[in-house]
């Protein structure tokens, strides 16, 4: 009889072990779910920062024709991405994250000397969003030819 009363108590030890385990790997399958939604808010927040941006910078070229000229006569002959000049660069913070979101938007002339390239980008924590407008300039007006993600 107390032989028996032994195996039970190795058994049910055994049970308890393995749904501790089972629930031990439950919790961490939990936790990394967790952080991959944070990473996929995270990115698409960018992604609405840049976006947001580019529409704002279209925007301004479209209505101030002014500025557009003086970035596009600054762009002249910058045709490689390091040599693109910034156009906006700026700080933000995010209210529902609570954390800080850079973006930053460079204008370059493509090698059609009438296109140039916006390229928009936002940066929060590791992650980067960038956009790619090309603009052609027209009888001095801003239009859209195509975007890029």
């Amino acid at each position: 009889m107390d032989k028996e009363d032994g195996m039970i108590s190795i058994s049910m030890l055994i049970v308890l072990s393995l749904m501790a385990v089972f629930s031990l790997y439950i919790y961490r399958l939990s936790l990394t779910e967790n952080d991959s939604l944070e990473i996929l808010k995270m990115n698409m927040q960018t992604k609405n920062y840049t976006i947001s941006e580019s529409l704002n910078l279209i925007d301004i070229y479209k209505y101030d024709k002014e500025k557009w000229q003086d970035d596009c006569m600054k762009a002249q002959g910058k045709d490689e991405f390091d040599k693109a000049i910034i156009v906006d660069e700026k700080t933000v913070t995010d209210k529902q994250m609570k954390k800080s979101v850079q973006i930053k938007a460079y204008l370059m002339q493509t090698y059609n000397q009438d296109i140039y390239k916006l390229i928009v980008e936002s940066s929060l924590e590791d992650i980067t969003n960038p956009n790619c407008i090309y603009l052609q300039k027209k009888d001095d007006d801003c239009i859209v030819q195509r975007w890029e993600r």
